[in-house]
């Protein structure tokens, strides 16, 4: 079967699509020799069909006006409509601007267009069943809106990896069948600019703007797609998953009605910047643009070339704080909303991976890991936005991180290796095990306690499987490794080495875990729950007796059961391609997580 990656430009030169008359029947109707057609508010949509996978495509729809000259630095504006005609949606748009963050494993290589116009979204949706009666797709189907990772600064709806088609296609399969959407946001300094004068303008949180802007534009159409905007599912990875927790802890829209956040919880150890940190920031952006202090410093900035804005992205480096500001979508600290308990109450489905920070290290980190000192400096930058930790508070951590070497828990390093050589240094794996929680497991953990405790429903996963085309011993089950299983992309369709192992067996077993995932994160869309993914469990037969018994216990009726969280049996759910599904107990590394959690009582405090 032909892999679905680059059908939508395969489909733009063999189908040769044409403008059609405006029609007045339901969404799904076509002829085979004319495209999808779909009139929204601003008019009428041609969009492409994949007769492989029996899906219509719409890609490179704009939810908001072009963000350029006069418009640019500044809030979304509503699309405009296209009256008179029909607008071809049968190709993808650009990726917006950004720079690449050369992570290992995760870095997509493949060339793209970038442009400032990108403020794009894509819908993948079922077609009817071919055939001289075709069989219509149930309508309204709920509706999965995926928004990507990249640091803020790197990363596309465009990605192939996040192709939607396989995920549309088991969920036809399973009878639950849902559309598919993912959208653009601006990155670095275009999605993200801090300072007074931003601020005076409105022009902060940008990025996240643009992300309710698609938002928005969902709510109003996608029913003309066959979707029902009552339920409608957020999710992301890495910095999409922090997305989705700053829509989760801000201002409620009424936007979504379940929320998925894959390495990216909402909450962060990291303090708010400064107005001195932020004026910093804005007179870099000013020295490397050259554009002047004060009143017309903006109005230059919008007609600055955008590869000095790029430039100065690039030069500035990572950021992910947001501004917190009372007339903006996020009103005070992810850790004092998520303690009052004034968040989004809807189904969250959140997790990690074994090993998140080892990527992310063998990226940041200056040179080999070796003494306390190294420890402490990249423990800074990753909890604490980069200011000195008192000495007290980094030796406890060193201590009990050294631990957790001698003494694993079940969220060890598992098939890394605590001291890999030189290259990467002596406290390498502890390093990576503290990074690992300050980022990523302290704010799960701290976020499905939130939920448990206001009697909401929270399905926490830890994902443990080591992609064939990453180092065991030095990366693992890294951030980033569960995109093609949470996709169902068993063909490594986008990947530059595919992440499935050749041996026959052990594929099979990879291919296994990715559907039951993949219907998994269907199941949450459709009810809430990932329990009703309806794919039968087959344990591992080598695994020993008392594995086998542990599994074979979450088996009821051939389904894998994954418990909501509790305050008084925190579980979470174990993806392993080779010792099968389980659950385990989320207690693991209790003091030194507990001691992210006072620390961010210590910096958010008013």
């Amino acid at each position: 079967m032909a892999s679905p990656t680059f059908i939508p430009w395969l489909l733009f030169t063999l189908l040769q699509t044409t403008a059609a008359a405006l029609s007045s029947q339901p969404p799904f109707s076509q002829t085979p020799n004319t495209p999808p057609l779909v009139t929204i508010k601003n008019g009428t949509l041609a969009g492409a069909h994949n007769p492989s996978y029996n899906q219509d495509f719409f890609l490179g729809i704009p939810f908001a006006s072009p963000p350029l000259a006069d418009l640019r630095l500044r809030r979304p504006a509503p699309s405009k409509p296209w009256p008179g005609f029909t607008r071809l949606a049968d190709e993808y748009g650009p990726w917006c601007i950004g720079n690449v963050l050369p992570v290992p494993g995760l870095t997509q290589p493949a060339k793209h267009r970038e442009d400032e116009d990108c403020l794009h979204l894509n819908i993948i949706r079922p077609s009817p069943s071919p055939g001289p009666a075709p069989v219509p797709v149930p309508v309204p189907m709920p509706v999965l809106v995926w928004i990507h990772g990249g640091g803020f600064q790197d990363g596309s709806a465009v990605d192939p990896r996040y192709n939607g088609s396989f995920l549309v296609r088991e969920s036809v399969a399973m009878g639950t069948p849902v559309i598919f959407v993912s959208i653009n946001y601006r990155l670095g300094v275009f999605g993200m600019m801090y300072g007074a004068a931003v601020e005076a303008e409105a022009g902060t949180n940008l990025l996240l703007h643009d992300q309710r802007r698609a938002l928005l534009w969902i709510r109003e159409n996608i029913a003309d797609f066959g979707g029902d905007p009552s339920r409608v599912t957020i999710a992301g990875q890495s910095a999409g998953g922090f997305s989705v927790g700053h829509h989760l802890t801000g201002r409620d829209d009424a936007l979504f009605s379940g929320a998925i956040a894959q390495s990216g919880p909402p909450f962060s150890t990291t303090p708010p910047m400064t107005p001195a940190e932020k004026e910093a920031h804005f007179d870099t952006i000013l020295n490397i643009t050259g554009c002047p202090r004060g009143a017309a410093a903006m109005s230059c900035l919008r007609t600055t070339p955008a590869s000095l804005l790029q430039r100065a992205g690039l030069l500035l480096g990572y950021s992910d704080a947001v501004t917190i500001d009372a007339d903006d979508i996020l009103t005070n600290s992810s850790y004092n909303l998520l303690r009052a308990g004034a968040f989004v109450k809807v189904p969250l489905l959140i997790g990690t991976t074994r090993n998140e920070a080892t990527s992310i290290l063998q990226f940041a980190m200056p040179g080999p890991l070796n003494t306390f000192a190294d420890f402490a400096g990249i423990g800074a930058a990753a909890s604490n936005g980069g200011k000195p930790l008192p000495e007290e508070l980094v030796r406890r951590w060193f201590a009990l991180y050294g631990d957790e070497i001698d003494h694993p828990s079940p969220a060890g390093l598992g098939t890394v290796l605590a001291h890999p050589g030189p290259e990467l240094g002596a406290e390498y794996g502890r390093t990576a095990l503290f990074v690992g929680d300050a980022m990523f497991n302290a704010g799960k953990r701290f976020a499905a306690r939130a939920w448990a405790e206001r009697g909401v429903d929270c399905y926490s996963y830890f994902f443990d499987t080591v992609p064939a085309h990453v180092d065991a011993e030095t990366m693992g089950a890294t951030h980033f490794m569960e995109i093609p299983f949470v996709f169902g992309n068993k063909e490594g369709a986008g990947w530059e080495v595919d992440p499935f192992p050749e041996d026959a067996g052990m594929r099979r077993r990879f291919e296994d875990l990715a559907e039951v995932m993949s219907r998994m994160w269907i199941s949450f869309v459709v009810y809430g729950s990932p329990n009703h993914h309806r794919r039968k469990f087959t344990p591992n037969p080598l695994e020993p007796i008392a594995q086998l018994a542990d599994i074979l216990r979450l088996v009821l009726g051939g389904n894998v059961t994954w418990p909501p969280y509790s305050r008084e049996e925190p579980m979470e759910f174990v993806f392993s391609a080779v010792k099968g599904a389980s659950l385990q107990a989320d207690t693991w590394r209790e003091e030194a997580i507990q001691m992210f959690f006072d620390l961010a009582e210590e910096v958010n405090r008013p």
